[in-house]
């Protein structure tokens, strides 16, 4: 899942926000926060297009979106090495799941709570 700080979310606002990473549930129900003060950020362009941090590296590479649907295409990466073997497997797992992405979702958070932002494989 991940979450913008604004009140009202349309389904067409998914691009021009600064989405952070929260956290991964995984098939089982099982929900993974993010380690520590690692960011992992997913920016949606006008142009098709997604990019952010994955955790030690930044990332690009293509996004369509079709209504609810949306392909993220293969992504290109710097390769700085992370002192913290651990958040590499995050920063790999991530990018992993992100190329599986089938479909999203946007919801506002109950009383007051952050929207959110959810990724479907």
């Amino acid at each position: 899942m991940l979450e913008e700080a604004h009140s009202k979310l349309e389904p067409s606002d998914l691009r021009g926000v600064n989405w952070r990473l929260i956290g991964i549930l995984d098939g089982a129900g099982t929900f993974s926060q993010v380690l520590g003060d690692v960011v992992i950020t997913a920016f949606f362009d006008q142009e098709d297009r997604v990019s952010g941090s994955s955790g030690c590296n930044r990332y690009t590479g293509p996004a369509i979106r079709d209504g609810v649907g949306i392909s993220v295409g293969v992504v290109a990466g710097t390769r700085m090495m992370c002192c913290d073997s651990q958040v590499m497997a995050q920063e790999s797992r991530y990018l992993g799941l992100l190329a599986q992405v089938a479909a999203y979702r946007l919801s506002v958070g109950a009383e007051g709570g952050l929207p959110s932002f959810s990724m479907v494989r």
